[in-house]
């Protein structure tokens, strides 16, 4: 039996040493040996024979190092590596901003740190481009006395700022082109610096805290009140980054446990600054200690943490970390531009807009229009047409619905406001809760930054950054899952079936018994408002508030459905939208698919679900895991748990317990190995027909980063 294991982040081997975490070429043990090599005696000296008989002093050999790296002499002696091979100018702990070309140059400083600037001379140690324009580097283990003759070698167009006059190992770093930043710097610490920056090329400003924690957290507790400190003089975009030497939550560590003492003084921190995480793709851990074995502790205590202004000056901004290489932190870059292009968003109905006194009068005046065609074609037709006088309602009415402040529309506006967050921030808890707007905005932002998908690997594991090319491999992976044509292998056998219990004559005839209007309205009233709508935009509030014009109508098309067995497909679209699974998603297969359907599809699955509800628990047996009324998915993990909790004991029985991964198990069922089941089970032709008919006739879109991708319509699945 072969167990295929998938990492989360693959490890980087060693081709030479068998280590991990780093590649051949960057093999310490390997560039420590080719530097000893490099290593040559000296000549010794010998006295010149005078002709006088004496006894020659023996000198041992005097071995001088030679190019042993370019800044192994100018390490501080109280941070010194072990080796040459510790210190090098290309992998720092360094956190990068990639931004847009400028043409002016300027720099000040009114804080204390040491800021120089040089004569735009020829680059040399680094490659200047059109990225890393301004950033950080931290733990540099460069002497002060040493500071200009390393600076140099970066060349001459970069200015830089340092804490040297706070901490003599010069921790941070904070360097920027003069052509494309004008960087003030305010406040340096031991263990920040913090300015305002001034993009020169777009005019934007933004406050940068470059951060490097000390190891004690009791020498952290200066870094917290400082950040504290500065958010109370900070009215603009600001963005805190580096190492904080510090996780943030409980499972940011492995190889070592972590106390709530440890992460309670960075949360509070955080929270008192009105700071959040900003979405970020690449390794869940940013740090490891570079041991082998057991001993190997893997840490987040990298991050980028942003306030709300921030967020909504660089909504496209996104944090991506790196693999390690020499250093032990993991590399990070800010892009402040996405590369995803601007989709045109598509229509969604606020429940606010029925508030207003126009709404009914809008839905009648398109309402009263005549259109040829089947009953569902004219429902569809009718809906289509009312978006653009909705959209109207919503610019005269609602347009400028957070700035209106006359004392007339107060309470009614305020009303609308609400109702229009509750529907946004698809928090349960506070649908019923006060007017608790300043947390309703930062959970809409938050969960919006977190769906967002700037980076990703696609089937083929290659990464794709570029809009188009991310919705291609969305695509490209969903076409695969959704819509593969086989046929069943295997059919049914309807001798074991009818081994176990059927449907009766009296449960088919209760399956199909007709349905009333009544049965309608109850199936669409028991749909939640603010629910996610289907493809069409249309809530279940649209239908409730309009039903004194449109109910009627409404009825005869769902009442059709059962009659004819015959579903137009634009009632039975789909939205597929794209929730992480994970943090950080790397992969597409990390996002789980939430199906959005139009609301007149979803009143039809519930009055079949409500016929199917009474005839399954004679079907289904009670030790059954699933279909089972009143019974859970935790429950199974109870189960588990009380299998598992013997199994450390040393005189019980060797052991094994398998983990099956279902994949998408109920998306992947063969279509007519559903039909003969249900043929099996005794249910009738009609009820099947209008089963399958809901089953087989589904288009799907896909909503990525805001927009509707069509692509396919659904097979049989294999």
């Amino acid at each position: 039996m072969t167990q295929v294991v998938q990492y989360e982040c693959l490890p980087i081997l060693c081709d030479d040493c068998k280590g991990i975490g780093h590649t051949a070429e960057a093999c310490r043990q390997k560039r420590f040996e080719i530097a000893k090599k490099k290593i040559q005696h000296m000549q010794m000296w010998v006295p010149k024979n005078t002709g006088v008989t004496r006894k020659p002093e023996v000198t041992g050999p005097v071995q001088k190092p030679r190019n042993l790296g370019p800044i192994a002499e100018d390490v501080d002696e109280g941070e010194a590596p072990t080796n040459a091979a510790d210190v090098d100018e290309g992998e720092p702990n360094a956190l990068a901003v990639e931004s847009s070309q400028g043409k002016k140059s300027g720099q000040k400083s009114d804080g204390n740190a040491d800021v120089e600037q040089g004569d735009m001379g020829e680059t040399s140690g680094m490659e200047v481009g059109d990225i890393k324009c301004l950033f950080g580097l931290l733990e540099t283990r460069v002497r002060s006395k040493n500071f200009a003759k390393v600076l140099a070698r970066f060349g001459g167009m970069w200015s830089v700022a340092t804490n040297y006059q706070f901490h003599k190992g010069g921790r941070i770093w904070l360097l920027w082109l003069p052509s494309k930043f004008v960087v003030n710097i305010i406040e340096c610490s031991s263990q920040f610096i913090h300015c305002d920056v001034l993009q020169v090329s777009s005019g934007k400003k933004w406050f940068v805290t470059m951060v490097y924690g000390l190891n004690e957290s009791k020498d952290r507790k200066h870094l917290w009140e400082g950040l504290k400190r500065l958010s109370r003089n900070v009215n603009e975009a600001w963005v805190v980054g580096g190492d904080f030497n510090n996780v943030l939550h409980l499972n940011e560590r492995i190889g070592s446990a972590i106390t709530l003492e440890e992460v309670m003084e960075f949360q509070q921190c955080l929270r008192t600054c009105s700071l959040q995480e900003q979405s970020t793709t690449g390794p869940s851990y940013t740090w490891s200690n570079k041991q082998e074995g057991d001993d190997r502790v893997f840490s987040r205590i990298d991050r980028i943490v942003v306030n709300d202004r921030w967020m909504e000056v660089f909504p496209d901004s996104v944090s991506m970390f790196f693999p390690e290489n020499i250093s032990d932190h993991y590399p990070c870059l800010v892009k402040l531009l996405s590369n995803s292009q601007n989709k045109p968003k598509p229509f969604r109905f606020f429940n606010m807009w029925t508030q207003s006194d126009r709404f009914i009068s809008k839905v009648q005046e398109v309402w009263q229009e005549d259109f040829t065609g089947v009953p569902m074609f004219r429902i569809v037709r009718k809906l289509k047409k009312l978006k653009k006088s909705l959209k109207e309602l919503n610019r005269d009415k609602f347009a400028n619905i957070e700035n209106q402040g006359a004392r007339k529309e107060y309470l009614s506006l305020n009303k609308a406001r609400l109702c229009f967050l509750q529907q946004k921030v698809k928090q349960e808890w506070l649908k019923k809760g006060d007017a608790n707007t300043g947390y309703f905005h930062a959970c809409i932002k938050q969960r919006r930054c977190q769906n967002k998908v700037c980076r990703i690997k696609n089937s083929a594991s290659e990464w794709k950054e570029n809009g188009e090319e991310i919705d291609e491999a969305f695509l490209e992976f969903y076409k695969k899952l959704l819509g593969t044509e086989k046929h069943a292998v295997k059919h049914v056998s309807s001798s074991v079936i009818q081994e176990g219990n059927v449907v009766t004559e009296t449960q088919q005839e209760g399956l199909c018994a007709p349905f009333t209007g009544d049965y309608v309205k109850a199936a669409f009233f028991d749909i939640a408002d603010n629910k996610a709508p289907g493809p069409d935009g249309y809530t279940s509030c649209f239908f409730k508030e309009a039903s004194p014009c449109i109910g009627e109508d409404i009825i005869n098309v769902v009442l059709n459905f059962f009659q004819t067995g015959k579903l137009l497909k634009q009632l039975n679209a789909t939205t597929l939208c794209l929730i992480p699974k994970v943090e950080q998603p790397i992969d597409v297969s990390q996002f789980i698919p939430i199906a959005c359907c139009n609301v007149m599809y979803k009143a039809i699955s519930k009055m079949l679900c409500s016929r199917l509800k009474i005839v399954l628990p004679s079907l289904v047996d009670q030790v059954q895991s699933a279909f089972v009324a009143n019974r859970v998915i935790l429950h199974n993990i109870f189960i588990c748990q009380d299998m598992l909790k013997n199994y450390k004991r040393k005189s019980a029985p060797a052991r094994c317990t398998l983990k099956v991964d279902l994949k998408k198990a109920y998306d992947s069922l063969n279509w007519e190995f559903i039909r003969e089941l249900f043929i099996g089970l005794n249910f009738p032709e009609r009820f099947i027909s209008w089963i399958m008919e809901c089953l087989t006739t589904p288009s799907y879109s896909l909503s990525i980063n805001g927009g509707a991708e069509w692509f396919l319509s659904r097979q049989k699945m294999d």
